[in-house]
């Protein structure tokens, strides 16, 4: 019984782990591919910027950059702030799942208990008074004769 309670649970932490791997490799994934569009419409700015407005390419360059980090600092923040929710969830779903099992163990154990000590307690009573009963039923039977 002890093995397949303790398989069960290895099993259940693997799929916690496989839950969190995949969510962290989509957002990975997505915060990848933000920025590579970031970069790549950054680069498009720049371009045009130079091209249409005739600005310095040095100062639109270092503007787009700045921007650039800026945004990708915070798209990599908030994906981070994600992916750590995501762990919180799993984790808090987890341990909620293990204590409404222990709950539930608990009063089965509690309702298995106190049926056998019903059980137990109604039987040795109709026995112990039914024997206590032909128990005097012979001894007046042996006195009566």
């Amino acid at each position: 019984m002890h093995p397949q309670k303790v398989r069960i649970c290895f099993h259940f932490d693997y799929l916690v782990v496989v839950i969190v791997v995949v969510a962290v490799a989509v957002l990975v994934v997505v915060e990848v591919v933000v920025v590579a569009l970031l970069v790549e419409v950054a680069v498009e700015v720049v371009v045009v910027v130079v091209v249409v407005v005739e600005v310095d390419e040095v100062v639109v360059v270092v503007v787009v950059v700045v921007v650039v980090v800026v945004v990708v600092v915070v798209v990599v923040v908030i994906v981070e702030a994600v992916v750590v929710l995501i762990v919180v969830v799993v984790v808090a779903v987890v341990v909620v799942a293990i204590v409404v099992l222990v709950v539930v163990v608990i009063v089965l154990v509690v309702v298995a208990v106190v049926v056998v000590v019903v059980v137990v307690s109604s039987s040795s009573s109709s026995s112990s008074s039914s024997s206590s009963s032909s128990e005097f039923e012979e001894h007046v039977g042996c006195t009566g004769s």
